[in-house]
């Protein structure tokens, strides 16, 4: 049960960066002479997908491992969201937000998953809704402006 609840605090850290910045590899070219500012955070959202892909294979007994994967997880978010446009800036902040938010959880439960599952502060980013809201806004843009689905939400 408690590995379950442990399991539970990766996967909705992961949906917060994955939902709206997973997958996002489309095409690179600029038809219309289009934003190539899109086009480079599809790049980089390439790069938070692998992250957060690397956040599955976290042993969460490793307090140590735990700590470096969101660590990393949240660079790389603050990578993106630094080049993200101006259309989707406000979103992708808000993702990182929630993202620092349950890292702060993490922290406060000494990168402990299974007593990170039981905090109510956890379960309170969980039902977010502008964090949901916010991730919701930058799936939408990754559809539509990296030419792919996400495999988030």
């Amino acid at each position: 049960m408690a590995i379950r609840g442990a399991r539970a605090v990766l996967a909705a850290a992961a949906m917060v960066a994955a939902v709206g910045l997973a997958g996002c590899g489309g095409d690179d070219e600029d038809s219309d002479g289009g934003d190539s500012s899109a086009a480079s955070f599809c790049d980089l959202a390439n790069d938070v997908d692998s992250g957060v892909n690397a956040l599955d294979d976290v042993d969460p007994s490793d307090t140590a491992s735990v700590e470096a994967a969101f660590t990393k997880s949240i660079e790389t978010l603050e990578q993106a969201e630094a080049a993200a446009p101006d259309e989707i800036k406000d979103d992708v902040a808000k993702t990182l937000e929630g993202f620092r938010a349950i890292f702060d959880v993490l922290e406060s439960n000494d990168f402990d998953l299974v007593k990170a599952s039981q905090d109510p502060a956890f379960a309170e980013l969980a039902e977010n809704e502008e964090f949901s809201a916010a991730a919701d806004n930058v799936e939408a843009f990754v559809d539509e402006e990296c030419g792919t689905t996400t495999t988030g939400g």
